[in-house]
């Protein structure tokens, strides 16, 4: 529904409102422009919503967001620029830009917007683990420390050095550990095969472990506030080529 979608686009505008404080007076600029662009993307699809059901429902799907709409808008107009040489700029009529809004909408990109999703939850989900591995050695390392005579005493710069001396000693400790075999624990623990056991008894059995697996998948997992956490590429301007010397 285009409630949905004026949510989202309202958020972006915010968030980059926020940066302008932070940004040059050429990104200020940028900044406005995006603002005017965003509006007038915004009355067209309103208008579009109140007239075709199929295109106000698009706006309301899980995988689907202003941000990535925005995105997608962006990545079609450098690519028209780049058709005419080595230019930076190109005009586009309205009329284009607001077919590729549809276009957009009516992209089937959901396997790849999950798959997206997956990856990037992964990727938090591994450095979220490493901030946690590292703060357990830094606790390690200053409950080790601070049993010795005089730690109170000496200066906070030796103690900062002396705690990652110790950090880096726990590593190491830590990496020159054999790696952990599990093959004779799990010998030890094997029933004994029965003798009397025929194909039928062992093959029909089903692992549990693969069917759970399937059950979570990436599509259940990736879909809570997907859409704050795809429109917070308009954070910042930074990186990104300026749609508007495109359009």
């Amino acid at each position: 529904m285009f409630s949905d979608y004026k949510i989202q686009i309202d958020q972006i505008l915010e968030n980059t409102e926020k940066e302008k404080n932070n940004n040059s007076q050429d990104k200020i600029a940028a900044v406005a422009m995006y603002k005017i662009m965003a509006g007038a993307i915004t009355k067209f699809i309103e208008k579009e919503s109140r007239s075709d059901q199929e295109f106000d429902a698009a706006l309301s799907l899980d995988w689907k967001s202003a941000g990535r709409m925005l995105k997608y808008i962006w990545s079609k107009a450098e690519k028209m620029a780049l058709t005419h040489g080595s230019v930076t700029s190109c005009c586009l009529a309205e009329e284009v830009v607001y077919a590729w809004v549809r276009e957009y909408y009516f992209l089937d990109d959901r396997d790849a917007v999950m798959e997206e999703r997956a990856k990037k939850a992964e990727a938090a989900q591994k450095q979220k683990e490493a901030k946690e591995k590292e703060a357990g050695y830094r606790k390690t390392a200053l409950a080790i420390l601070s049993k010795q005579g005089g730690w109170n005493d000496l200066p906070d710069e030796e103690k900062k050095k002396k705690i990652t001396a110790k950090i880096k000693s726990l590593k190491k400790k830590d990496s020159d550990k054999p790696a952990k075999t599990t093959v004779t624990a799990v010998a030890a623990h094997r029933e004994p095969a029965r003798n009397n056991a025929t194909p039928s008894e062992t093959d029909g059995k089903t692992d549990k472990a693969p069917a759970e697996s399937r059950n979570n998948s990436p599509e259940m997992h990736f879909t809570e506030n997907s859409a704050r956490q795809e429109i917070e590429f308009a954070n910042t301007l930074d990186g990104q080529i300026n749609l508007f010397n495109l359009i």
